[in-house]
């Protein structure tokens, strides 16, 4: 069957090549030299089959309808290809199954056929774009087309007007929600401060120093001031811790003294009872020693200029500003306490006129201030007493410089290694021995 397929196949390529070099070149048409009889009934009903074609019927019936599928197929290829019945596979078939070929058929154009029968649907050359033919309009017609595109672009200026009123009304809605509740706020602070100074003026302060409680422990322990080496507060035990030179100074202090019968010690002492600040009569300006201060270096060179070699804002050089402060802002009126809270130096008048006063006078809106003190200037100047937020909005408009950190290497570069030295015994007779006394009563 391959055989004669072969043979076939040469004999149309010969009749083919003879039909080019005519002039006239024969009709668009399937080849009508192939042999069909030679397949088999199952091959033909096959071919059938794939063309979706009816496969029922004798063997003449099933190979004529192959071949007139065939020429309609070819006929139709050609046309749609521009051929004119040369350059395709014979007689429509195509492969290994006609002619012994290796592979699928390559069409004219470098179209490549599959193995089955060409799809008259599918030709070979490019797809011509189909022209839409728009009808044509009557004048009643492109009136109301025109009237329709007109209504839908005012409904859409109108949705986008309406738009843009509905986000003015939100701007403004919201616009008047946040002035309301800063009113709000506003109110709500003014009652705070009612309530705060009421709870104010019902407080005193009675303040107590421990270190000067320390010393009169001393001297009433030891009048002679010769037996007591220290005298320091102990938090864990919550007393004080006496140190003496000699044991028996300490077995002497304590003889007999139990939990359930200790020995105890009156202490005179006179601790300062002072009014609490109140809001309206308080005023604050940040500490010129604090460093956030922009004249810092300023302020410690006048506490230095003072005696006192200090390298921080600690209670010596608080004590200086404090002193100068109740000298300064007397000229306002009588002052009650002069403290630091939050890192800011408050002076608390007796009156409130006398902090409005000074406030009119120093103070200019929002927090600066024209005063200076000891040649340093005033900053961050409010009246009443510091707040949390006080010291936030501080530390934005001076903020403290960044802390210098010591790299590890260095570190230990600098740490020197003493020699080992062999511990010296302490005799015994020069022990010292810690004593804690009961916490004066009465």
């Amino acid at each position: 069957m391959y055989a004669g397929a072969y043979q076939q196949n040469q004999g149309f390529n010969q009749q083919q090549n003879q039909g080019m070099n005519q002039q006239n070149p024969p009709a668009p048409g399937a080849p009508t030299h192939i042999n069909v009889e030679s397949f088999s009934d199952d091959q033909i009903r096959e071919h059938l089959k794939s063309r979706n074609l009816q496969t029922d019927g004798g063997r003449p019936i099933i190979v004529q309808r192959l071949k007139d599928e065939v020429n309609k197929a070819w006929s139709q290829y050609y046309a749609k290809s521009g051929q004119q019945g040369y350059g395709g596979p014979p007689g429509g078939f195509q492969g290994q199954q006609f002619y012994g070929g290796p592979g699928p058929y390559q069409g004219p154009h470098g179209r490549k056929v599959g193995n089955k029968f060409p799809n008259p649907n599918q030709g070979g050359g490019p797809k011509k774009k189909r022209r839409r033919n728009k009808p044509k309009l009557t004048e009643e017609e492109r009136l109301k087309r025109q009237t329709e595109i007109e209504n839908r672009r005012d409904e859409k200026k109108r949705r986008r007007e309406e738009h843009k009123r509905r986000e003015a009304e939100a701007k403004e809605k919201k616009r008047l929600k946040k002035l309301a509740a800063a009113e709000k706020q506003k109110q709500m602070e003014i009652e705070q401060r009612k309530l705060k100074e009421k709870r104010q003026r019902s407080e005193v302060f009675v303040y107590f120093d421990m270190k000067t409680f320390g010393e009169q422990l001393v001297r009433r322990l030891d009048p002679s001031g010769e037996k007591i080496l220290s005298c320091q507060y102990d938090l864990s035990q919550k007393g004080f811790r006496v140190r003496f030179s000699e044991p028996n100074h300490a077995e002497n202090c304590s003889q007999d003294s139990t939990t359930h019968n200790p020995r105890t010690v009156k202490v005179p002492n006179e601790l300062v009872i002072l009014p609490s600040p109140i809001e309206s009569h308080c005023g604050f300006f940040l500490d010129p020693c604090n460093p956030g201060h922009p004249n810092k270096d300023k302020a410690f060179e006048w506490v230095h200029s003072q005696g006192v070699d200090s390298k921080t804002s600690d209670t010596r050089a608080l004590a200086l500003w404090k002193q100068t402060s109740l000298a300064q802002f007397a000229k306002y009126g009588k002052i009650a306490n002069v403290y630091r809270e939050r890192g800011f130096i408050v002076v608390q008048f007796t009156q409130a006129e006398s902090a409005t006063a000074m406030l009119e006078t120093l103070w200019t809106d929002p927090t600066d201030c024209t005063g200076e003190i000891n040649g340093v200037p005033m900053v961050y100047m409010k009246p009443g007493t510091p707040k949390k937020r006080d010291r936030q909005e501080c530390d934005k408009m001076y903020p403290k410089p960044a802390k210098k950190r010591r790299s590890q290497k260095k570190a230990q570069a600098q740490v020197v290694k003493a020699p080992v030295e062999a511990p010296t015994p302490v005799p015994s007779n020069t022990a010292e021995t810690t004593v804690t006394t009961v916490t004066p009563q009465g």
